[in-house]
């Protein structure tokens, strides 16, 4: 879950590469699974800098809020999105922030399969479910069926956002 507040200045909800490129780091974005809130008048999503050349991978997220840009890269694969332009995702109680879908939300059984990056799939285990869905009444964090340690997140070349979410969107 990723929500950008009412007050919020900043102009992106998510920024990639604004930084600068570093030598020996790869130049890949994949935003998955997520609930992305935007809750200003206006709004920009995933904003990806101009040197990044590989295409960011924008699967089986929900945009809700109004959004001017989801993603400013032209080569982006959106894909299984629930965009605002699909209607209301109906979430439970958006105003006290509760984001879970209500049975019947236009965002149920809409993902696709994630795939993956850097050898981890990003699919949830077996005992998990692999698409949008109500959730039980207190969200649970789920982890994706390959969970890398702590040293191999260190010593991969890669400055990639992991923005899975974990609790799904």
């Amino acid at each position: 879950m990723i929500q950008q507040g009412a007050n919020s200045q900043n102009r992106w909800i998510v920024e990639f590469g604004a930084e600068g490129q570093t030598a020996g780091h790869t130049d890949e974005l994949f935003v998955v699974h997520n609930t992305i809130v935007n809750d200003v008048g206006t709004g920009y999503g995933i904003f990806v800098a101009s040197w990044v050349k590989t295409p960011a991978v924008v699967r089986n997220n929900i945009f809700a809020g109004p959004f001017n840009t989801i993603v400013n890269q032209a080569t982006a694969l959106l894909q299984s999105n629930h965009l605002p332009a699909d209607g209301d995702p109906m979430f439970v109680d958006a105003a006290a922030y509760d984001y879970r879908l209500k049975a019947g939300s236009p965002a149920i059984d809409k993902a696709v399969a994630p795939g993956s990056a850097f050898g981890f799939d990003w699919r949830r285990s077996s005992s998990t479910c692999t698409r949008f869905s109500t959730s039980p009444a207190r969200p649970r964090v789920l982890a994706p069926q390959a969970v890398p340690t702590a040293t191999s997140w260190a010593n991969r070349s890669s400055r990639s956002a992991d923005l899975t979410g974990g609790a799904g969107a």
